[in-house]
């Protein structure tokens, strides 16, 4: 910490000596400005980022279109907007920055591939918040002439393809395009290039030694390849690494960092999905602490908020299944409204949150009868199944949800027309089923 504020300090005498008018006034805001930046980074004051964004914005101005410094500066003020807009869910600017440094990168620049990558990242970013399609094909577009710009041999490859992949296969959840389907499946099968990813991250974790300022990106780096490699093949002991390369990026991100909270919901996951394949209470323990914590670090309004409090009700509710506690049970369903209200209608995974709360509700209501928990299941289930259109994969899953929580209502009442309309949706949910799926 003292070093960061020496830094800080000695950067701001630098900028003192070269009053406005100075040659070398530019070059020493945005040095004043990386370094207050990276000490936002670990402490996380956002005065800090703003007072980056001021300066960079400052050193910006001071190089109008034209000059050959220009595009280094914008995409300085870029990268720390967005940091804001990760912070606080504004992004506009983000956006409007990201265009302009693509504009100043045309074909052959060899920095397109980067902006591209950004500006996907951020527009997907905003579809995410705002259900807007055209920013999602936008997404997809940028993406594909990404990777189409990283050969076999190019060392981001890997990163390319998986991101590629996520965004088609977000679209073919969209709108149930089977060919978004079937090209995502064949990207992601491209093992050689996720273990050629793996090796690179390997290596890069070696150039970066424990003290260096990187590690912990790096851990955060492997971890990930390793765990998309046991997604592909199940090996435990992909999973067992990943979960102890996760580990050593947290213990470098102590709090305040900025990255603390991604690194406790990546190792939450990880140690979540041990739980699934081995059993060991203590993992699904671990994994709740973990998920209070980072839902702690990502206050209303950051992006994060409701895929942590998803997941996090996703947790307790499996410990409700475990021990039959049924404080577990209120705060799930507690946990999964709050995620629900930030993800109105037209939020492209709004159909997860309603399916998610109305399952809870309903097992509230097989262990209480109350039966405002199974009219409201019913509601919240019917509405995410209309948001899976044919051809979507949850669909069969939803309607077999629904068919459930529409017979249960007929065991209490007695209604024909639910029990016609039950036995039409499993007949339905049946049909989306594959050959020989039971």
């Amino acid at each position: 910490m003292e070093n960061r504020e020496k830094s800080v300090a000695k950067f701001r005498d630098a900028l003192d000596l070269c009053p406005p008018g100075h040659p070398d006034r530019s070059s020493s805001l945005n040095n004043l400005g990386n370094a207050v930046r990276t000490r936002f980074g670990h402490t996380g004051r956002m005065e800090d980022l703003e007072e980056s964004i001021a300066l960079h914005r400052e050193a910006l101005e001071l190089h109008p279109p034209g000059h050959h410094n220009r595009s280094t500066l914008l995409g300085n003020l870029a990268n720390v907007v967005r940091t804001r807009h990760e912070q606080t869910g504004r992004m506009e600017e983000s956006i409007a920055l990201n265009r302009d440094a693509l504009e100043l990168h045309p074909p052959g620049h060899p920095d397109r591939s980067s902006s591209m990558n950004n500006l996907a990242a951020i527009v997907q970013a905003r579809f995410e918040q705002t259900g807007r399609m055209e920013d999602l094909e936008e997404s997809v577009s940028l993406l594909r002439e990404a990777l189409e710009l990283h050969p076999p041999e190019h060392p981001y490859r890997s990163s390319s393809i998986h991101n590629f992949a996520a965004a088609l296969s977000t679209r073919f959840e969209q709108t149930g395009r089977i060919e978004d389907l079937e090209e995502s499946i064949a990207l992601h099968r491209r093992m050689d290039d996720l273990e050629e990813s793996i090796t690179l991250h390997r290596d890069a974790l070696e150039l970066r030694p424990p003290g260096h300022p990187d590690r912990s990106a790096s851990l955060n780096n492997l971890a990930v390849a390793v765990s998309t490699q046991f997604e592909q093949t199940g090996r435990t002991e992909d999973l067992e690494e990943s979960i102890v390369l996760h580990r050593d990026a947290l213990e470098l991100r102590p709090f305040g960092h900025l990255s603390r909270s991604t690194s406790l919901n990546n190792l939450a996951g990880a140690v979540s999905t041990r739980f699934e394949h081995i059993g060991q209470l203590e993992d699904l323990e671990e994994s709740i602490a973990l998920y209070r914590n980072a839902l702690d670090l990502s206050p209303y309004g950051h992006l994060s908020h409701s895929t942590i409090l998803n997941d996090y009700a996703v947790a307790v509710g499996t410990r409700f299944e475990q021990t039959g506690e049924m404080e577990d049970l209120e705060l799930s369903i507690s946990l999964f409204r709050n995620a629900l209200d930030l993800r109105p209608s037209g939020h492209p995974t709004r159909h997860t949150c309603l399916y998610n709360l109305g399952n809870v509700l309903q097992t509230r209501f097989e262990l209480t009868d109350r039966t405002e928990d199974l009219e409201q299941a019913i509601i919240l289930q019917r509405e995410a199944a209309d948001l899976c259109p044919l051809g979507h994969p949850d669909r069969s899953a939803f309607l077999d949800s629904l068919a459930r929580a529409v017979r249960t209502r007929f065991e209490q009442i007695g209604l024909m027309e639910d029990l016609e309309e039950s036995n039409a949706l499993y007949r339905a949910a049946q049909d989306l089923l594959p050959p020989g799926d039971p």
